[in-house]
């Protein structure tokens, strides 16, 4: 099985390379290293929860045979994937909807982002993945499986990653919770239509493909359906954690952009419900909001010991000198890569029960939960008050992210899958 040349830039042995072997008669013959295909909407590694989520999945795939990665790069800048990373790759330019063709979409009730000129974009990636059959195909997200699914031969796995009618729903509540059921009442309306939508899509896509995956064991029991399989989401093992916070100017830190709807709801409420209440135990507390704060309301801006950062390219020194993470979610999809962070970086952590949602961590045992705004603030000031209480937590919390929660661990995960959807030895 060749690739085809003039679509791949090589990276070490991926063309399909064989090894002699002797079977029990003593013959010896070649075995052919099995071929996977990726198909991905996102460059792997970075510091977002899906490009580690697409890393580790690519390192799961090396193991079980000679891979090729094909971005589907629809990003404002342009996006390149890795020189020299020991498989090959491609990249395909995509183009999103107009601002315009996006509200259409959205009042429509339509559960995907459709590429512009699809058809168009499916010749260049029929080009780039060649006509070959692969021993097993991986489509990241929903998206990449609508442009590209039909173009490709072999065992296929979409990776749900979030379940977005869960998302649909989740918002629906929060949103009504935040701004109240009037204001909340408009785009709730669209969000029953798009949770519809997408449990109708996700069904479909199932029925097609020979599995699909998500984040946790909680998702899968959610869908219910017998080709589901829970790869989970890993954090990469920090190479140095450094921990000196001021607990004379103690900070509550939030990690996570506020583009992203859930992330903005729970910043607000950590901003307006809960920093208040820290603040009259600890008066000097303040609260640090890392990430893009694109959407952040001029309200959030300007609020009373808040710091927007915007993006950081090293969160590090943020860890360093937080007296305590914040998840404070309570809408959103999958599993939280800010969790794991915190853990990984013996960060003590105060979460929702969405927050932490499908990790299967425990309350008092690796960190703190609380759903409303008044107990929330009470643990934050918990563990600034009890450093006992903060070391318990994050030794635990610790031994708990390498038991399971490592970027090896879900590359393992995606090794086994891939091996055993695509009935080859490796």
């Amino acid at each position: 099985m060749n690739t085809p040349s003039n679509s791949l830039h090589d990276h070490g042995d991926v063309s399909g390379s064989s090894a002699t072997v002797v079977g029990v008669s003593g013959t010896a013959r070649a075995a052919r290293r099995p071929q996977v295909l990726m198909i991905t909407d996102r460059a792997p590694g970075g510091d977002s929860g899906y490009g580690m989520r697409v890393d580790n999945v690519i390192n799961g795939l090396m193991k079980t045979g000679d891979l090729h990665v094909c971005l589907i790069d629809s990003s404002t800048g342009g996006s390149s994937l890795p020189l020299a990373a020991g498989y090959a790759t491609s990249v395909v330019r995509a183009e999103n909807p107009s601002r315009w063709r996006k509200l259409a979409i959205a009042v429509a009730g339509l559960a995907q982002l459709p590429y512009r000129r699809k058809k168009a974009l499916r010749a260049e990636i029929a080009a780039a993945v060649g006509s070959q059959a692969w021993d097993f195909v991986w489509f990241s997200r929903v998206r990449t499986y609508a442009v590209a699914g039909s173009l490709v031969t072999g065992p296929r796995v979409v990776d749900f990653d979030d379940l977005n009618d869960r998302l649909a729903c989740s918002l629906i509540a929060d949103r009504t919770a935040r701004r109240g059921r009037v204001r909340a009442a408009p785009r709730n309306l669209l969000g029953v239509i798009e949770c519809h939508r997408w449990r109708k899509l996700q069904r479909r896509i199932a029925s097609e493909v020979e599995c699909v995956t998500v984040c946790s064991d909680a998702d899968r029991q959610y869908l219910g359906y017998p080709n589901c399989e829970v790869v989970r989401n890993g954090y990469r093992v920090p190479e140095h954690v450094l921990r000196h916070p001021d607990l004379e100017h103690p900070t509550l830190l939030f990690v996570g952009p506020l583009s992203y709807e859930p992330n903005r709801l729970a910043a607000e409420w950590l901003a307006f419900e809960v920093l208040p209440r820290v603040r009259r135990a600890l008066p000097a507390a303040r609260l640090v909001v890392v990430g893009y704060n694109d959407g952040a309301s001029p309200r959030l801006r300007h609020a009373e010991g808040v710091t927007l950062t915007g993006f950081v390219h090293d969160l590090g020194p943020y860890y360093a000198t937080a007296a305590v993470a914040a998840t404070p979610l309570q809408s959103g999809g999958g599993t939280r890569l800010k969790v794991m962070e915190a853990l990984a970086r013996s960060v003590p952590l105060v979460s929702t029960s969405m927050g932490c949602f499908g990790l299967d961590l425990t309350h008092d045992r690796e960190l703190l939960i609380a759903d409303d705004a008044e107990h929330f603030a009470a643990a934050c000031v918990a563990i600034i008050d009890r450093p006992a209480l903060a070391a318990r937590l994050t030794e635990a919390g610790l031994a708990g992210f390498h038991e399971r929660l490592t970027s090896d661990a879900s590359g393992a995960a995606v090794a086994a899958l891939a091996t055993r959807v695509a009935a080859v030895s490796v």
